[in-house]
């Protein structure tokens, strides 16, 4: 990546460029304004967590037990007594996915919560089989 008008960090795509954005509003002073979000999935956790970090007071409104969303997952009974983890869908975090890192390393910097997998095979039923490997790392 590129900085306008500055050396190129490291990485893997040699075309990105860092486009600073214009300067945001300074954290508030005084009496903060409250704010409502609605939902705690991605989305809502990094509005939330952008808007608390300038000072605003947040409440967070999700209307499941858990957050997270599309990620969430959550432990089952199975009827043999055994339990499982319940999820609503694909729960893989690659590279390209520079939001949700970014959030992560607010209280992670440097994302050790993160396991890295070398691949993230997918095998269908009939045989048919697919690969994340060769997925690249730039958006």
């Amino acid at each position: 990546m590129r900085r306008r008008g500055g050396a190129r960090p490291p990485g893997r795509d040699r075309r990105a460029e860092i486009v600073v954005p214009p300067p945001g509003r300074e954290r508030i002073e005084g009496d903060p304004p409250s704010v409502a979000v609605i939902g705690g999935g991605i989305a809502g956790l990094a509005a939330a967590t952008a808007l608390a970090e300038h000072g605003v007071r947040v409440v967070l409104h999700e209307r499941e037990p858990v957050l997270g969303g599309r990620v969430a997952g959550w432990p089952v009974a199975l009827p043999d007594g055994t339990t499982a983890t319940m999820s609503r869908g694909f729960h893989a975090f690659f590279r390209q996915y520079y939001n949700l890192r970014g959030l992560l390393r607010r209280c992670d910097p440097g994302l050790g919560m993160l396991t890295g997998l070398p691949d993230y095979p997918l095998q269908h039923s009939s045989g048919l089989r697919d690969s994340f490997r060769r997925v690249p790392r730039t958006p």
